[in-house]
């Protein structure tokens, strides 16, 4: 799915993306931004203040990272990403997570 204007809503219910208001924010996994049926490493949905990027739920086992620290960081292995300037090397790297507080 994708999340465009018109399927935004900007007052209480989260959309189906797991956003909402005015400026439009995430409650959730960013479900929208990449792919979760790959059985790899999750994609980069964003890059948090400090520079390091963020990524989906998963590893490049398919499975949910056990080790994240309280920022819900750890170092592992993350995909390259030629956009970023990201080899395929073991770096500090986020993930959003099920729980709350879901990102960093």
């Amino acid at each position: 799915a994708v999340c465009e204007a018109e399927d935004i809503n900007t007052w209480l219910f989260l959309d189906e993306c797991g956003g909402h208001a005015d400026p439009y924010h995430f409650h959730a996994d960013l479900s929208c931004d990449y792919d979760k049926t790959t059985g790899t490493h999750s994609a980069a949905t964003g890059v948090g203040l400090d520079g390091v990027l963020i990524y989906g739920l998963f590893e490049a086992d398919g499975a949910a990272p056990t080790n994240l620290d309280f920022c819900n960081g750890h170092v592992g292995v993350v995909p390259t990403n030629a956009e970023y300037g990201i080899t395929s090397s073991s770096v500090y790297h986020y993930h959003m997570t099920d729980g709350f507080p879901h990102t960093i």
